[in-house]
């Protein structure tokens, strides 16, 4: 963690970029089609019900995220370590494509849910947002440190299950609607 606050310059540039395209996504959902948004999206503001169980099960569907960019990490890891260096971008590449290709695929539904729905998505995200954006952004940040080789394999594991507790706590507050913490 203290090596992943130290390079909060890059923690920063993603945060801002995440930050960035929701609010993108959102503002030209508005102006150019909130109505065709919400009447494809069809979303029905219920509540989760504020069960430990639910927040299991959305800290575990978030989980299953970190575990494919940790899987990125060891096979990228792998391969530094087998192949030469010269030979080792296409590994890179393709984990970096995944994870920009997730990365940018949920910035462009949280801003669609933001434009369409305006104030009501805004109230739902509130509780939980700022938490689960800071945990996706510290696991991209984790992500390129290690893609860089500024990270050792303890300042990663660090990294990740620093994520996880962030995620956790997005969880907790996701299924109570904030009412737990």
């Amino acid at each position: 963690m203290r090596a992943l606050i130290r390079r909060t310059s890059i923690l920063a540039a993603v945060s801002a970029c995440l930050v960035g395209l929701i609010g993108y996504y959102a503002l030209v959902t508005h102006l150019a089609f909130a109505a065709e948004a919400r009447r494809l999206l069809a979303v029905h503001f219920t509540t989760v019900p504020a069960r430990p169980a639910e927040a299991l099960a959305i800290w575990l569907h978030n989980s299953r995220l970190v575990l494919g960019v940790a899987i990125c990490l060891f096979v990228s890891g792998l391969a530094r370590a087998v192949t030469a260096p010269r030979r080792i971008g296409s590994t890179f590449c393709i984990g970096d494509g995944l994870i920009a290709i997730w990365a940018v695929g949920v910035a462009f539904v949280a801003g669609v849910l933001m434009g369409a729905y305006g104030a009501a998505q805004a109230r739902v995200f509130w509780p939980y947002a700022p938490v689960e954006v800071a945990g996706w952004a510290m696991l991209l940040a984790v992500y390129t440190n290690v893609r860089l080789g500024r990270h050792s394999w303890r300042q990663t594991v660090r990294g990740l299950v620093s994520v996880e507790a962030l995620l956790a706590v997005a969880a907790i507050l996701e299924a109570s609607g904030g009412r737990w913490l």
